[in-house]
């Protein structure tokens, strides 16, 4: 995922649209969700942060080619916290994925088709 607030908010909208509501997955994900605003940027920021703290989270890249990836250290931890996601949970979670990193290229090819270049100027 790009390492931008607004691609990370809609993969965590994803999530809360495609996991179940009883899933303790699906509850972590709703912690980002305020009841009037939705999955808000600061919530998003926080749980980043935490992550990145935390050492699961790892930086890759520069400007428009920043991304996050999972730390190398945390590589076996998190694949066990895969392997422990039910079927149907694991089904959302790759939906989820599959439409934010759809919906994050549409909007990037957006903004660049919508971005004049120094030729154009």
């Amino acid at each position: 995922m790009p390492r931008q607030p607004w691609a990370l908010k809609i993969l965590a909208e994803q999530l809360l649209c495609e996991l179940p509501p009883n899933s303790p997955v699906g509850q972590a994900i709703r912690g980002l969700h305020d009841p009037k605003r939705g999955v808000t940027s600061l919530a998003i920021h926080r749980a980043t942060e935490d992550l990145v703290s935390s050492n699961y989270l790892v930086g890759r890249g520069v400007g428009h080619d920043a991304t996050w990836a999972i730390s190398p250290d945390r590589e076996a931890e998190v694949d066990a916290m895969v392997r422990a996601l039910s079927t149907r949970e694991l089904a959302a979670a790759r939906r989820a994925a599959y439409d934010a990193v759809a919906i994050s290229e549409a909007w990037s090819n957006t903004f660049r088709a919508a971005t004049p270049t120094k030729s154009a100027k």
